[in-house]
């Protein structure tokens, strides 16, 4: 018989979230009965939605979210993907519509394509990607 995995409600973390300045990943799990890489899964959505303001850290061995003292500007011209690398969670920024197919485009819509570009699911176009800092 398959084990059911139980993912914990997006508004729920984000109403637990919101009293701390920094908490840790592990915390948040523990809290919601389901692992870490989860938990960091639903931070970069709400991250990606402009739903929270923050950044997520990890240092020997423990991650950690921090919200942002900042607004984050966000356009309606460009999608904010993220990705691990060399261990740093990094934002990339990717336009709306693909310059190639012309179609409409949410982060979901991406796959790498190697460090710096990310390819079209619907016409296989490959773009090039920009660096965000936050």
């Amino acid at each position: 018989m398959p084990v059911e995995k139980t993912i914990p409600p997006i508004g729920g973390i984000e109403e637990y979230i919101a009293i701390y300045d920094t908490i840790e990943l592990n915390l948040i799990a523990k809290k919601f009965g389901v692992d870490e890489d989860t938990v960091e899964n639903i931070l970069l959505k709400l991250i990606q939605s402009g739903r929270i303001r923050g950044t997520l850290t990890s240092a020997n061995g423990v991650k950690t979210f921090v919200h942002a003292k900042e607004p984050v500007k966000v356009s309606t011209d460009a999608v904010i993907i993220s990705r691990k690398v060399e261990g740093k969670i990094k934002y990339f920024s990717v336009p709306t519509e693909c310059p190639h197919c012309g179609q409409f485009l949410t982060a979901e819509d991406y796959t790498w394509a190697d460090m710096m570009k990310v390819k079209c699911k619907y016409c296989g176009g490959v773009i090039e990607v920009e660096t965000k800092e936050f």
